[in-house]
């Protein structure tokens, strides 16, 4: 089964020539307004957004960069290679903090639970949360989102996380592969990883794993991802990511709409080579307002305000952060609604 991306069909090349260094035949690369990195899966408005045409009638055409996980990430943003970053909550709040030297800011909401879980590989003897002691769990990142999701999840159901610990994959794709075949290409056990979706949905049709939470089961709202950027180049950027956003928001919009469900679906299954029930369940999920996006891609308070508490569990430098007051949209504090408020205005006038 090939690799589900949300990269945007028009923007493979740009893709392909950031992976490998070269665009096939005389293709030419669409030229490149924004540039992104990201460690998570692409939201589903990327790829609907390019098929829709809203990215064009916005007159933006966002690239990716290469990263492997999120020191990449950071790096990219703080050098200026990336413009942006859709990136897991947690991360993004540690930068807001200083703890990376970086100034980071939040400008749009990305999914709440998003089909984030943990999931376990029968054939190597987990059968459920009995067995989760001892082992190591696959994730993107041992100081990662992902890594206090694993650990609240794991809490919530009686595990000291003490007893176990994390094992960095970065790549989605990886993880889910290494799950299902049970080890590692060097023949590392797998006995259990966290799943994003669309790998979530996926993992629902392999006999032998075991779906144990999601996230979002347990703490909910939960906002999982976000879209951040530096906010020193917040003036230098504005007008770029209003229509970046903008664009997002319509592409949102269209989703959600009931009559668009068939067509939605339709691209989910051919875009990512998925299964027609693979693709309907990803799609149920998506516009499921506890564990899919978020309407209209507003930052969830309360579940940013969630996320904030998950981490500060594990986290000291954040213990004595007031979560409620650290999320209201205010000019330099972690979330900065301008930019949303003027696309949302863009993209529902147009």
């Amino acid at each position: 089964m090939a690799s589900p991306s949300w990269i945007p069909s028009a923007l493979l090349l740009a893709a392909l020539a950031i992976y490998f260094g070269a665009v096939p035949g005389n293709a030419q690369l669409p030229p490149c307004t924004l540039t992104y990195a990201t460690t998570a899966p692409l939201p589903l408005e990327f790829g609907v957004a390019d098929r829709q045409g809203f990215f064009r009638q916005f007159g933006v055409v966002p690239c990716p960069r290469n990263v492997l996980d999120v020191n990449d990430v950071l790096a990219a943003l703080k050098n200026k290679t990336a413009d942006f970053a859709y990136e897991h909550t947690d991360n993004a709040l540690s930068w807001y903090l200083g703890q990376n030297n970086f100034t980071a800011q939040v400008f749009a909401g990305g999914l709440l639970g998003g089909e984030v879980g943990l999931a376990v590989n029968r054939r190597n003897n987990v059968t459920g949360y009995v067995d989760v002691a001892g082992r190591a769990f696959l994730v993107d990142s041992t100081t990662s989102g992902l890594v206090t999701d694993l650990w609240k999840i794991a809490e919530l159901n009686g595990i000291n996380r003490g007893t176990f610990s994390p094992a960095a994959s970065p790549s989605a794709q990886a993880r889910y592969d290494y799950l299902v075949a049970g080890r590692t290409p060097t023949g590392q056990t797998v006995f259990g990883a966290m799943l994003e979706a669309p790998f979530w949905n996926l993992a629902k049709n392999v006999s032998d794993i075991l779906l144990l939470n999601r996230i979002g089961e347990v703490v909910s709202p939960i906002q999982s991802t976000v879209y951040v950027l530096d906010r020193t180049r917040k003036t230098e950027l504005n007008a770029k990511m209003v229509n970046l956003t903008a664009a997002l928001i319509k592409a949102n919009l269209y989703i959600y709409n009931a009559t668009n469900k068939a067509a939605v679906i339709s691209f989910i299954q051919t875009n990512n080579v998925l299964n027609p029930a693979v693709a309907a369940d990803y799609y149920q999920s998506y516009v499921d307002g506890i564990q899919g996006s978020v309407y209209a891609l507003q930052l969830s308070l309360a579940g940013t305000a969630n996320t904030i508490a998950v981490r500060q569990n594990y986290d000291p430098t954040i213990r004595n952060e007031n979560a409620n007051l650290f999320v209201q949209p205010s000019t330099g504090t972690f979330y900065d609604d301008q930019i949303y408020k003027a696309a949302y205005a863009l993209a529902t006038q147009r």
